[in-house]
């Protein structure tokens, strides 16, 4: 009686579609996930916590696919499972054990998903909904909703146009560290103008912030755009702003001065700030001569950027603050401030 049990559990998980929305609300913090990362793969353990009784679980995951490839999934407890379903970044999967006698409680390790990295960097894996059944067969649906951020470590990053480049070894650090990438054909077009959603993304990345709210309250961008969460998490912590109409314009190329302006604001974030001497900010744009081309706003800012050393000028005498910068230029920016911050 008991395997007709087994299986008509299978066949209850079985039935159930990817969810479009919660059936109910659940206990998030009967869950959590544990991440490992070995060489080129990542093993994230679905954790049960305190559960009692579980028979049979389907769980519905969500992932980043376009850094972490599904390689396989092993379940923590007896029985059978069943194949897993991968639709794009979505993972579902269901397991019921066999036979008489209760289900499994405790803190329970439901099952060990293995990816394959294929870039390194940030990564979200979500939990967005668990199913568990009892051995009499009860079901609780839980939308958890949980969310880990993974940064995946170093992948070798084959980039074809930086060999003898004056920063090739600041660009490959960079790249394996997850938070520069080349384009599809393989290049990286180091000495290529950066824009602004792209300088975003780089100190986004490079500092680790945490998400956002989710809210950009400029009209020119969307949630669907590449650039969209790093800008967001830049933007939630003040490092960046748009224009007076409104807009970011996250693909015009940001200026030297813009730059600096935005590191100067993670300075402050820091204890680096602190750090900085104490100067008049003419003292120290003066003796550039084109000190006059920096735009009011950004003088304070770039007057910090170069006391400490993160920013120096094109030549011993021009700042050129309205000249673009170029993915070099940002990668060796951003590799200083880190430096900078870990010195403290």
């Amino acid at each position: 009686m008991k395997h007709r049990i087994s299986i008509f559990v299978l066949l209850l998980l079985i039935v159930s579609p990817f969810p479009s929305h919660a059936l109910q609300a659940g206990n998030s913090k009967l869950f959590a996930f544990d991440v490992r990362e070995v060489n080129h793969h990542v093993q994230i353990i679905v954790r049960g916590i305190e559960l009692t009784d579980v028979y049979a679980y389907d769980l519905y995951l969500e992932f980043d696919s376009s850094r972490l490839k599904w390689i396989d999934a092993r379940s923590g407890l007896p029985g059978l499972s069943i194949k897993p379903t991968v639709e794009s970044n979505r993972l579902r999967l269901a397991h019921t054990q066999i036979g008489s006698g209760a289900g499994t409680s405790g803190n329970i390790d439901l099952v060990t998903i293995t990816f394959q990295r294929v870039a390194a960097g940030p990564a979200e894996l979500t939990l967005n909904e668990a199913k568990l059944v009892d051995s009499e067969l009860k079901m609780s649906v839980h939308a958890s909703n949980i969310r880990e951020e993974i940064w995946l470590g170093r992948v070798e990053t084959p980039l074809v146009d930086i060999s003898e480049h004056w920063a090739e070894s600041d660009i490959r650090e960079a790249a394996s560290l997850g938070w520069v990438s080349g384009y599809k054909d393989g290049t990286f077009q180091p000495d290529r103008p950066v824009s602004r959603a792209e300088f975003a993304t780089l100190l986004v990345y490079g500092l680790r912030l945490e998400a956002g709210t989710g809210d950009l309250p400029f009209p020119d961008m969307k949630a669907s755009d590449w650039h969209y969460n790093a800008i967001d998490r830049a933007y939630s912590h003040r490092l960046i702003d748009g224009y007076e109409d409104g807009t970011f314009r996250p693909n015009t190329r940001i200026a030297r001065e813009q730059t600096m302006t935005i590191i100067a604001r993670a300075i402050a974030l820091t204890e680096l700030k602190t750090k900085l001497p104490v100067r008049a900010v003419d003292e120290v744009l003066d003796p550039f001569t084109d000190s006059a081309a920096i735009s009011t706003w950004a003088r304070s800012g770039v007057a910090d950027c170069l006391l400490s050393g993160i920013v120096t000028g094109r030549s011993a005498d021009l700042l050129a603050p309205q000249s673009s910068l170029t993915r070099a230029e940002a990668v060796i920016i951003v590799l200083r401030l880190l430096q900078k911050i870990e010195s403290i």
